[in-house]
């Protein structure tokens, strides 16, 4: 370079015309050349908040493994992931849903094909509450019936208990309260009240100090609380078959032995925006992320899991 800068003055000189054209064609050549490297190098990403605690570290470590890549991570409620992914003002998002009914209809008016998605893990959506209070299983009717008739209450079920019990969760732009719709009513209209808190940690703070308190949250939060006591769930099957109560755990989600399984995605807004796409192959197909996946205590989505009987 050292040696053409006499050559450019020179040229500048005799021909400021031919320069100004030719300077004109270099500009738009670079500017083509800025947005593509853009695409390859920056990304913008919403993460849940529920999922934030667990999903925060893989994705730094793809930050730093992947030399090219300069990614912004932002913990936001899941339904404002849901509309940072619409608006493009995220280029992916994690989140533990699907879209609503709502967001499927507004997309299919605005000619919006489903956006490129990638599952990571599978999770449950889990009732938990203080270890001490001696409620340790429900039937999925039993729930339904409590969270769809607001004249039913725990004590129809557990007479021995005196007082009302509470449904708390995170907040209502959660992707929890789609799930409870989507896994649970699956149609009926939601009749219980809920105590609603701006967060997953401060539902569970909330149920850990309470002894009337049922907490609705996910696995992969409440694993990692010992003072949460998660409640096992029977239910009747696809096929009618009825399933037992079962501890809730990442080896009965692999074998589908859970009646509200939650898949974990991670929602990409564009896919010819390269960092963003290679931050989604990281970390729902990476072995080292599929991994911690499996060590948090919830099941990899794209791991082949070998199951052991300890008994």
């Amino acid at each position: 370079m050292k040696m053409n800068k006499p050559f450019r003055i020179l040229f500048l000189m005799l021909s400021p015309i031919i320069f100004f054209v030719f300077g004109c064609t270099e500009a738009k050549k670079s500017d083509a050349q800025i947005k593509e490297e853009k695409n390859d190098r920056f990304a913008k990403v919403s993460i849940e908040d529920g999922l934030y605690p667990m999903m925060i570290n893989p994705c730094l470590q793809f930050d730093t493994l992947d030399a090219t890549a300069d990614c912004t991570f932002k913990s936001v409620p899941g339904l404002e992931a849901m509309q940072n992914l619409l608006t493009g003002e995220a280029d992916a998002i994690i989140l533990a849903r699907d879209y609503t009914r709502f967001e499927d209809s507004v997309m299919k008016a605005y000619k919006v094909k489903p956006h490129v998605r990638m599952p990571f893990a599978y999770d449950a959506l889990v009732f938990y509450v203080n270890y001490t209070v001696q409620i340790d299983t429900l039937s999925d009717l039993q729930i339904k019936a409590m969270l769809s008739d607001r004249n039913k209450q725990i004590q129809d079920y557990f007479p021995r208990i005196k007082e009302d019990f509470e449904f708390v969760t995170n907040s209502h732009l959660s992707s929890e309260l789609v799930n409870i719709n989507q896994l649970i009513l699956k149609g009926k209209s939601l009749q219980r009240k809920f105590k609603m808190l701006p967060s997953a940690d401060s539902a569970m703070n909330y149920v850990k100090n309470r002894k009337n308190a049922i907490g609705i949250g996910y696995l992969s939060q409440v694993i990692k609380q010992p003072d949460l006591k998660m409640i096992r769930i029977g239910y009747n099957d696809s096929a009618g078959k009825y399933i037992y109560p079962r501890t809730v755990h990442q080896a009965n989600i692999v074998r589908k032995l859970y009646p509200y399984i939650v898949t974990d995605y991670i929602y990409i807004f564009d896919e010819s925006k390269n960092a963003a796409m290679r931050l989604g192959r990281y970390i729902s197909k990476h072995g080292n992320v599929q991994k911690y996946i499996l060590n948090w205590g919830i099941a990899p989505a794209f791991a082949k899991i070998k199951l052991i009987d300890e008994g």
